[in-house]
């Protein structure tokens, strides 16, 4: 008896071993399915404990279903149907700000540059745009939390420039260089 339990536990293992090593040939649902989901943007003002009622509260009077609730850095939800049959079941609604087709996005990284050594390398960003170029009498203008004014890597014109936030001036705060 024990032997053939054991027998019968090995042979479903290596079945399953067997089963699982096999490729598929299926599609992933979430990539073929992407051109029929719609981001639905909430108005602002909906406090984050009630984005999941007005989501759900949504997606019934559009006789769907929701793929995902967003309550921070928006507020909205994804719908499981296209935007034009989104915007006719929920066009109207005062508390929809916009709506946007899902998709996927890829980033590719790029190569790193070798930094750290003694002479200056044009990066590979940098060959990628078309650089680099004599800026002699332009300007560029960086959006950024604060720049290191003292680098000596770069030529700052205090003068020009303008912080819009209150604690240090233009001088970098967060201790990341530029």
């Amino acid at each position: 008896m024990k032997i053939s339990i054991l027998s019968s536990a090995i042979a479903v293992a290596l079945s399953g071993t067997a089963i699982a090593s096999q490729p598929t040939n299926s599609t992933d649902e979430d990539i073929s399915n992407v051109h029929n989901r719609c981001i639905v943007r909430l108005d602002q003002n909906i406090q984050k404990g009630e984005v999941t009622g007005v989501a759900n509260a949504m997606a019934a009077r559009a006789a769907s279903s929701l793929r995902h609730v967003y309550k921070n850095s928006i507020k909205g939800f994804t719908l499981n149907m296209p935007c034009h049959a989104a915007s006719i079941a929920l066009g109207n609604d005062s508390n929809v700000v916009s709506m946007t087709p899902d998709s996927i996005i890829t980033v590719s990284k790029g190569k790193p540059g070798s930094g750290g050594g003694d002479a200056q390398q044009a990066s590979y960003g940098t060959a990628r745009v078309g650089g680099p170029v004599d800026g002699t009498g332009r300007t560029a203008w960086v959006i950024d939390s604060g720049i290191d004014l003292d680098h000596p890597d770069l030529n700052v014109d205090a003068s020009r420039g303008f912080t819009s936030i209150s604690r240090g001036g233009m001088d970098d705060q967060n201790g990341h260089g530029t």
